[in-house]
């Protein structure tokens, strides 16, 4: 199996991950009602919009449409969790695409977003897996008192 083909199954386990991941623990930051809990998924949110940017930069000079990112509601809010989910969501469908592209031409910019994406999402899985055992040894301590 080549390099690539690799980095590109850890891309797509990733996505799967933080889409499984992201509503629900974004849920449990709200519950456990600490607003330093909530700041992963502000920053799990500000690189998904990075990467909808970069990958909107590239899909638009290839001819694609691009990933359409979510209106805020009438009061100027938005639910980030489900923002997350369809950014990834908008991810797993073009990631193939530009992967193909990039397997004609390495190292070009292509190529060099998707391994700054594979980047950011090895740090934001490791956060998340992070908050869940710090959300569950807190669980437990409650339990426990």
């Amino acid at each position: 199996m080549q390099t690539w083909d690799k980095i590109y199954i850890n891309i797509k386990e990733l996505l799967s991950q933080k889409k499984r991941r992201a509503q629900s623990l974004w849920s449990i930051a709200h519950i456990l009602n600490n607003p330093s809990s909530e700041y992963i998924f502000w920053d799990l949110w500000r690189t998904e919009i990075h990467h909808a940017i970069g990958l909107n930069k590239l899909l638009q000079s290839l001819g694609y449409s691009q990933i359409k990112l979510m209106e805020k509601n009438s009061i100027g809010i938005f639910d980030i969790g489900a923002e997350i989910e369809q950014i990834i969501a908008d991810k797993e469908k073009w990631l193939p695409i530009l992967e193909k592209i990039s397997e004609e031409t390495f190292g070009n910019e292509i190529h060099y977003t998707l391994l700054g994406i594979l980047t950011d999402d090895l740090v934001s899985i490791e956060k998340l897996k992070d908050f869940l055992t710090k959300t569950s040894r807190h669980s437990e301590r409650c339990e426990e008192s």
